[in-house]
């Protein structure tokens, strides 16, 4: 035999390397937990007490457009509507009971003072007009001044400029809805100020399925060398 097949028949071929198999398994689940956090009781007592303070202003620059007294308009937007929210903050944010007492107890009464005042304003806006009505033949006789009788011994007398100077029904209406929304307002942050809401984070949890393939192991040949 020659050396040439001598050699061919030394040298096999190596095998063929066979890959495991790719290990299956099920879906793997992640499961996200997601906290969404509560606004503190002082947070939403000062929501509140701003939304409170906001409304004052608005309803004083409201009046203070359609009505002429400006001074008492100012002194009660700057304690009513500014100082003493503000300290029924800082009472309840110290803790001072004492100081909570005395906005609520103040807070109260301005806003039943502000729902008193739109019940008899809108009844005396509608007494005098008709009451307007009824004289209109005498002033434009010529007749500065006409009785109106109410009862039999009460009687009252208005005069042309009084008629004249009633304000029109949607100045009205417009600081009567204001007054009795700040009342609203005033009555929900004393709630809020005595009857904080509870401290509870919310906690939500989804599970989310992520489909995460098996990478196969890999193989590292070695050779031998002699």
């Amino acid at each position: 035999m020659s050396e040439e097949s001598v050699v061919e028949e030394m040298v096999e071929e190596p095998p063929m390397s066979r890959e495991p198999p790719m290990s299956r398994e099920p879906p793997r689940q992640i499961l996200v937990v997601k906290a969404i956090a509560i606004p503190s009781q002082t947070e939403y007592v000062l929501k509140w007490v701003k939304i409170l303070m906001l409304i004052n202003a608005v309803q004083y620059a409201c009046n203070s457009v359609m009505f002429d007294d400006l001074l008492f308009q100012t002194f009660a937007f700057v304690v009513c509507g500014v100082y003493l929210p503000w300290c029924g903050y800082k009472s309840f944010k110290l803790k001072n009971k004492c100081g909570i007492t005395s906005f609520v107890c103040l807070q109260c009464c301005i806003s039943l003072l502000g729902f008193v005042t739109v019940m008899s304003n809108v009844s005396f806006y509608v007494t005098l007009v008709g009451f307007c009505k009824d004289c209109e033949d005498i002033f434009e006789a010529g007749n500065t001044s006409c009785i109106v009788g109410i009862t039999n011994e009460y009687d009252v007398t208005l005069n042309g400029n009084e008629c004249g100077s009633i304000p029109n029904l949607v100045k009205i209406i417009t600081s009567s809805l204001l007054s009795a929304a700040t009342s609203v307002v005033g009555f929900v942050t004393i709630h809020y100020i005595q009857n904080p809401p509870s401290q509870k984070n919310q906690i939500v949890a989804e599970i989310v399925e992520n489909n995460i393939p098996t990478l196969p192991v890999s193989t590292v040949s070695t050779v031998s060398t002699v």
